[in-house]
């Protein structure tokens, strides 16, 4: 895995990073955040690990003016990591690599002026705290957002865990948003693909290792 570093060049007041990415294919992820459409909306990402898929998702929400909050979703603390529908592993995913990467996020998004919030919590913890939406402070006005632009799944990965994921944000995205899901081959996608069709989405790109869906009606 990549190292997460950081240098801030203080006389030109910017920020170059290089965060670390664990997976492939990130060209289908980048392709999804051309597709989704702007407006107010939330984009989430489960599991951030070194950072280095928020930082493409943060870069975009600001070069495209998407106008997203952004939610990153990661538990850290080298709790057990669910690989696969036969798999459970502890991974170097420490408190300290947690303090790194959202130290390295928050820097970028007070650079290229985008709302993030980091949520330390697993992703049933947030399904259960924020079922109707997750509460934004912005510009001297309290607001309770519950619309996702976009979402990109990479947190565990069996089939069972997954559909639960599926399963609460796809009926919160707005028409034109998009899904993405990390290391497909791990686990059976079928349950929630057929989620996701009922749901009026369908297939973008399906690569070797994501997979990108777009919502194009309502359910």
């Amino acid at each position: 895995m990549g190292a997460c570093i950081k240098i801030f060049d203080w006389k030109k007041e910017s920020l170059t990073m290089a965060l670390g990415r664990d997976s492939t294919s990130y060209e289908i992820l980048e392709a999804a955040l051309d597709a989704c459409s702007p407006g107010p909306y939330l984009s989430a990402e489960i599991g951030i690990r070194e950072g280095g898929s928020a930082e493409m998702i943060i870069n975009k929400i600001a070069d495209r003016q998407l106008g997203y909050t952004h939610i990153g979703i990661d538990h850290y603390g080298q709790m057990p990591q669910v690989h696969s529908d036969t798999n459970t592993m502890v991974l170097d995913y420490t408190n300290s690599m947690r303090n790194r990467a959202i130290a390295a996020l928050y820097t970028l998004a007070e650079e290229k002026g985008v709302n993030f919030l980091f949520q330390n919590m697993q992703d049933g913890e947030f399904f259960k705290r924020f079922p109707e939406g997750v509460p934004i402070y912005n510009n001297s006005e309290a607001r309770v957002v519950g619309w996702y632009g976009f979402v990109f799944l990479d947190g565990p990965h069996s089939t069972e865990l997954v559909l639960k994921e599926t399963e609460f944000f796809a009926p919160r995205c707005v028409i034109g948003a998009t899904m993405v899901f990390d290391d497909t081959p791990n686990f059976d996608m079928g349950p929630s693909i057929n989620c996701l069709k009922q749901l009026g989405f369908e297939e973008l790109v399906h690569g070797a290792n994501k997979m990108s869906f777009i919502r194009r009606e309502p359910a």
